[in-house]
Parts: C-alpha cells; structure tokens; sequence
C-alpha cells in the first residue's frame, strides 16, 4: 500500500468492513472491503467516506424485490428500512444505541423484506405500532421482537436504561423507585446532562 494513502483497514461502512488495500487508478485507491451478507467487493475510497457505496449488491436487489412485490411504499418497508438505517448505516440517527454497540438484523430479514413482512402481518403488525426488542441487548430477530404503540416503547426505554451509583448498576426504573423520584423526571434530568447524584437527590420544584 503507497505511504501517502490514509489506511482504511477495519473500517466499517455501512455493511462494508474494509478488509485490505486494493490498487490505486487515476490517483483514487480502492479498498478489497467484504459485505454483511458475506460478499466480498472492491470499493473507491471516496465512495465508502460519502456512503455513495454501503453494501455489495445485496442492498440493490433488496430494493428491487420490494419493488416488484409493490410494496416499497408502504409504511412498514419504511419501519423495515429505518431498522436496518440504526444497525448498518453510521450516519443514521441513533445508530450508536444499535449497530454502534453491536445490535444487528438476523439474516432471515436482512435482505428479505418479505420475509420480515409476513412475519409482521402474523404476529399482529397494524398501523401506528412500532417494533420493539424485548431484549434491549438482542438482535432484531423474530423472537426478539414484538409490535407496540410507541408512547409504550418510550416508556420501556426510561424503564431498562441503567446507571451506576455508589458502585451499583440498575434501571432508572429501580432508581426511581428507590429513591421516590417520578421515573420521567428522573430521565429527563439525565438526558439533560445530569449526573446520577444530582438527578436522584435534587427535590422536585413544587
């Protein structure tokens, strides 16, 4: 690899990890990068940076399957799509509280939206719910997941997000309850910068 090329070795782009320096053609360097799905591709540098290039074709003929099957303008392809956006995309909004800490798509969605709609039109998928993992730390994957309205899920989150005090770790929801704190005024306080100390020991304003 010539001295001057910045290296992009282990890199992530979208569903491309770089694995190697490929050659150089018009001074632009292109990188051996292999796909999620398992497909090894070669990518210019410029391509992977801009996320002009995210994927093999595999992200192509997802696209296309839907197309044909005339459901890429529904709004659960847009829930479907925002989900694999939070696992494999570096620029989504919230990526690093999924793929940023490792949350992935099982391979029977991955690049089979079909499949995840029928999994959701049977498991009780309406208009107006969200997709939730039961398991904060599990993959989106049929038996991690479940429909719900979204003021649910937010309250979820409140509930299953943990901190660490006086070298104990639980949920904002046990804090809460220990401590005698409204649970919301509790997550509001910490999402707003505050530390655990003064957000559990702060007397509410009356």
């Amino acid at each position: 690899m010539p001295g001057k090329i910045h290296d992009l070795t282990n890199r992530k782009y979208g569903r491309l990890t770089v694995i190697s320096f490929s050659h150089m053609n018009k001074r632009k360097s292109y990188w051996n990068c292999v796909c999620i799905c398992g497909n090894e591709t070669t990518v210019r540098s410029d391509c992977l940076k801009n996320g002009t290039v995210q994927s093999c074709k595999c992200m192509n003929y997802e696209h296309y399957y839907s197309i044909v099957h005339g459901k890429s303008k529904t709004k659960l392809y847009k829930v479907y799509h925002s989900m694999k956006q939070r696992c494999y995309n570096p620029k989504s909004t919230g990526y690093e509280h999924y793929g940023g800490r490792g949350i992935i798509v099982c391979d029977e969605w991955l690049d089979n939206f079909i499949r995840f709609y029928n999994w959701a039109i049977e498991t009780g998928y309406k208009e107006g719910l969200s997709i939730n993992r039961i398991n904060n730390n599990g993959n989106y994957e049929p038996d991690n997941c479940e429909w719900i309205y979204q003021k649910t899920q937010m309250l979820n989150t409140r509930r299953n997000r943990k901190c660490t005090y006086h070298n104990k770790n639980q949920t904002l929801s046990q804090w809460a309850n220990e401590y005698g704190v409204n649970l919301n005024t509790l997550y509001s306080r910490i999402n707003h910068g505050w530390d655990i100390d003064k957000a559990l020991n702060t007397p509410t304003k009356k």
